[in-house]
C-alpha cells in the first residue's frame, strides 16, 4: 500500500502537531475539499492500520494523529522525502506484490495500490514481462485470479534477493516487509509481529548458545526467512541438490537454524521439509558468495573441470589418454567440494603433507592451473582441497602403462579415506617393489569372495575379513613395519617368487658368509631383484637440463619471426622428419588456439610442448633479443619448448625450467648475453650455484 505525496503530506503535519490541526486549516493548506479531506483521512487511516502505526482521530473539527510510533514515522519521511516510487522501484514492489500477496493482483487492484492509472499498470507489466523473461521467468495474467509470475522458485527468490539490494532508501524495503506482515497475518491467522519474532528467537538462541548467529544483514535474513514462510504457505518450494544439502547439515549454522525454526514453530510456522537447507544458505551465502548472483550451478562447475585439466596440461607439459574419465572424476569431486568452498565449510585433509611431498610436481602444477583456470573456486581454493585435485591428477597420469610382457601381480586395494589415500598407497607400492603390479582400489563394502579370489593380494587400511585371500593390514602412509610385512606376503603369494629362489634361502646363504648389517633392507632388495626380473620396461632416460644444454642449438637467439615460425623452428631440432615436425607444431598451436593465449610460466616467458612420435626427448629455447614474439597483443622474449615422452618422464627437466625462469633476475641477465654459448654457460653456471633445496619446480 503506498501514499501519494498530498497524503503523506498530512500525515507529516499532523506528525509534527502533537496537539492536532484543524480541518478547515488543512483545507486551506493543501487546497482541497473537505470531502477529498475526508477520502485522504480514510487511505491514510489504511495505511497507518496496514503498517500498525496509529490512526488519525476527528474530533470537534480538529484532526489529531494518534501513534506510538511516531520517530519511524518520522524517519520513513526523512528517508523518503515523500512516500512515492520511482518508476523503476514501482515496478519492482509489482513484481514482488505478485509473488508475495495472499489476495490476487489483478490491474485494478495494482492501481489502487500504486495510485497510478490502469493504462500505467498495463505498460508496467508490459515491461515486467520483458525483465522476467531475462530471468528465465513468465508473466502470465489469470483474468479474475490476477497477474501470476511462473518459474523455477529459485529464479523467483534470487530475484526478490535482487530487489531487496536494489532499493536505494529504506522505504521501499519497510514497504516490503508491511506486504509480507500482512500476507503472513492473512495466511496464518495469527495477529504478531512476525519480523520482532523471529528476530527474538535468534537473539535468544544467540544467548543461550553464547554465539554470533547474525553476522551479515540483519533486515535482509530475517525478511527472507519471512518471504519463504510466506512463498511456503502459498504451495511453493524449493528444493536444494542432495550434495548441497550434505554439506550445509554438516555447519553449526544449519544446526542452529533447526532449533529456531522448532521455536517459531510454536507460533504457526512450518517451513517445507527441504527449506531448513536454503534458510541456512542464506545465513552461510554471504561468507563467500554474493548471494544474488546467478547460481553457479552444474553448466559452470563442468566449464570449470575442463578448464582446470586443459591447464594442467599446459603447465605440466602431459596430455592425458583418459581425459574423459579424468573430468568425470574431477567433476564427482569438485561438485561437492564448490559447496564447501560456497559456504565456507572446511575440510580436513591429513594427506596433505604426505601428499606435498609424494607429488611435489604435481601439487605446484594442481595450484598453478588453478591460478590460471580462475573463477570463485580458485580463488577460494585451499592447499587441503588442492592436495585432492592433486591425487586425480597424478592417479591420471599413472594409469594406462604399456602391456607387460608377463603376467602382472593383482594387488586389491581397501581404503575408505578416499581417492587421496589410495593413490599414495598406489605409489608406495611402485616405489617399493616397482610397476609389477596392476591394483583395483574399492571402497571396504560390497566385495564378495569371488572378487577377492581374484587377487593375489589384498591390501587393506581398516578391519576386514576376506576369506581365502592373503591380507595385509597396513596405514595409508606404510611403515617400515608395513613394508616388510608386504614384502613378505609377495615372496609366498607371487607366482613368479614362489616358483624361483626362496629368499628365506638366500637370506641364510649370506649369513653363512658374511654379516648382514640390515636385514630388513636386505630382504626388500633381494624381492625387488627378483621382482625387477619380469618388470616392465621404462619409457627411457630423460635428459635433466643441464644434459639437454650439451645438445646442439638447444639455445637459439631468432630474428623476429612470427608464431608459426618459431614453432617449427623449435621442433625442427626435436622431430625426426617434417612429417613429424608438423605434427608437432599442429599441437603446439591447438594448445595455444584453445587457450587463446601463449602459457607464460614466468612473465615474458612462454612454454609449450608437444608429445614425440619419433620418441626422441629434447629441449629447445628460443630467444628473441630484438624484439618479442608477438601473439594476439601478447609478447615474449622466450619460448621454451619440450618434446615429451609418455606422461612425466620429463618433470625433472621441467622442475629445473621453473625454478631457474622463476628467478627475478634470470630474464635480464639471460638477455644480456652476447651469444647461444654465452646465455648456455649462463644457464649451466647459475645451475651449480642454484641448486634447489628440494626436488621438483
Amino acid at each position: 500500500m503506498n501514499l501519494n505525496n498530498r497524503r503523506f503530506a498530512i500525515l507529516t503535519a499532523l506528525l509534527n502537531e502533537e496537539g492536532g490541526i484543524p480541518l478547515n486549516e488543512l483545507v486551506k493548506r493543501f487546497r482541497v475539499t473537505k470531502r477529498m479531506l475526508t477520502y485522504d483521512f480514510e487511505e491514510i487511516n489504511a495505511w497507518l492500520r496496514f503498517g500498525k502505526m496509529g490512526t488519525v482521530r476527528i474530533s470537534k473539527g480538529v484532526a489529531t494523529l494518534q501513534s506510538s510510533r511516531r520517530e519511524e514515522l518520522r524517519w520513513i519521511g526523512n528517508s523518503n522525502q515523500g512516500c512515492r516510487f520511482s518508476i523503476e522501484e514501482r515496478r519492482i514492489m509489482e513484481y514482488l506484490h505478485l509473488v508475495l500477496s495472499s489476495s490476487p493482483m489483478t490491474a485494478e487492484t495494482l492501481s489502487v495500490l500504486f495510485d497510478v492509472s490502469i493504462n500505467t499498470i498495463f505498460l508496467d507489466m508490459k515491461m515486467l514481462r520483458l525483465m522476467l523473461q531475462e530471468k528465465g521467468l513468465v508473466l502470465a495474467n489469470t483474468g479474475r485470479g490476477g497477474y501470476i509470475v511462473q518459474g523455477e522458485e529459485g529464479n523467483i527468490r534470487r530475484l526478490i534477493g535482487e530487489s531487496y539490494h536494489s532499493f536505494s532508501t529504506e522505504y521501499p524495503r519497510k514497504t516490503l516487509y508491511l506486504l509480507v506482515q500482512e500476507s503472513l497475518e492473512c495466511l496464518l491467522g495469527e495477529d504478531l509481529d512476525f519480523f520482532v519474532l523471529v528476530f527474538s528467537a535468534i537473539r535468544h538462541f544467540e544467548q543461550q548458545m553464547n554465539t554470533k548467529l547474525l553476522t551479515v544483514d540483519i533486515n535482509y535474513l530475517i525478511s527472507m526467512l519471512l518471504i519463504v514462510q510466506v512463498r511456503n504457505l502459498k504451495g511453493f518450494f524449493l528444493v536444494m541438490p542432495s550434495q548441497e544439502q550434505e554439506v550445509l547439515a554438516q555447519t553449526q549454522e544449519y544446526q542452529a537454524v533447526r532449533v529456531v525454526m522448532e521455536e517459531l514453530q510454536k507460533s504457526g510456522f512450518s517451513l517445507g521439509k527441504n527449506e531448513l537447507s536454503y534458510v541456512t544458505s542464506l545465513f552461510l551465502g554471504a561468507k563467500n558468495f554474493d548471494t544474488t548472483l546467478p547460481e553457479m550451478g552444474d553448466s559452470y562447475i563442468k566449464k570449470f573441470t575442463r578448464a582446470l585439466v586443459f591447464h594442467f596440461e599446459r603447465v605440466a607439459c602431459v596430455r592425458f589418454t583418459n581425459e574423459e574419465y579424468l573430468k568425470n572424476r574431477l567433476y564427482l569431486h569438485i561438485r561437492p567440494m564448490y559447496y564447501r568452498l560456497k559456504y565456507g565449510v572446511p575440510v580436513e585433509n591429513k594427506l596433505l603433507p604426505q601428499i606435498r611431498e609424494t607429488y611435489l610436481d604435481n601439487f605446484f602444477y594442481t595450484k598453478r592451473a588453478l591460478q590460471l583456470t580462475g573463477g570463485m573456486i580458485a580463488q577460494l581454493m585451499t592447499d587441503e582441497e588442492a592436495a585432492f585435485l592433486c591425487a586425480y591428477m597424478a592417479s591420471a597420469l599413472n594409469t594406462a602403462p604399456a602391456s607387460p610382457p608377463q603376467r602382472r601381480l593383482k594387488i586389491l586395494i581397501v581404503c575408505n579415506s578416499g581417492v587421496a589415500s589410495a593413490v599414495l598407497m598406489r605409489e608406495q607400492l611402485a616405489e617399493l617393489i616397482g610397476k609389477v603390479f596392476s591394483c583395483e582400489i574399492v571402497p571396504p563394502y560390497g566385495i564378495s569372495e569371488q572378487q577377492y579370489r581374484e587377487y593375489d593380494l589384498v591390501i587393506s587400511t581398516v578391519p576386514l575379513d576376506a576369506p581365502n585371500c592373503p591380507v595385509v593390514f597396513t596405514g595409508p602412509i606404510l611403515s617400515k613395519s608395513d613394508q616388510h610385512k608386504l614384502l613378505s606376503a609377495i615372496s609366498r603369494t607371487d607366482p613368479f617368487l614362489a616358483h624361483g629362489p626362496q629368499i628365506e634361502e638366500m637370506m641364510e646363504t649370506v649369513r653363512r658368509h658374511a654379516a648382514i648389517h640390515d636385514e630388513e633392507a636386505l630382504f626388500a632388495d633381494l624381492v625387488r631383484i627378483q621382482l625387477n626380473g619380469r618388470s616392465i620396461p621404462s619409457q627411457g632416460d630423460y635428459p635433466t637440463l643441464r644434459e639437454a644444454l650439451r645438445e646442439k642449438e638447444t639455445v637459439e637467439i631468432l630474428e623476429p619471426v612470427t608464431l608459426d615460425q618459431a614453432l617449427k623452428r623449435a621442433a625442427q631440432g626435436l622431430t625426426r622428419d617434417e612429417e613429424d615436425c608438423t605434427q608437432a607444431a599442429f599441437q603446439m598451436n591447438e594448445h595455444i588456439q584453445q587457450g587463446a593465449s601463449l602459457y607464460e610460466m614466468v612473465p615474458k616467458v612462454a612454454l609449450e610442448h608437444f608429445q614425440s612420435l619419433s620418441g626422441r626427448p629434447g629441449l629447445r629455447i628460443l630467444v628473441f633479443q630484438q624484439d618479442q614474439l608477438q601473439y594476439g597483443g601478447q609478447g615474449v622474449r622466450v619460448l621454451v619448448v619440450i618434446s615429451c615422452l609418455g606422461n612425466n618422464a620429463h618433470y625433472p627437466l621441467l622442475g629445473q625450467l621453473y625454478h631457474f625462469f622463476r628467478q627475478p633476475t634470470v630474464l635480464p641477465e639471460l638477455m644480456a648475453c652476447a651469444n647461444e654459448e654465452e646465455m648456455v654457460r649462463y644457464i649451466v653456471g647459475f645451475l651449480e650455484e642454484n641448486v634447489p633445496k628440494q626436488e621438483g619446480p
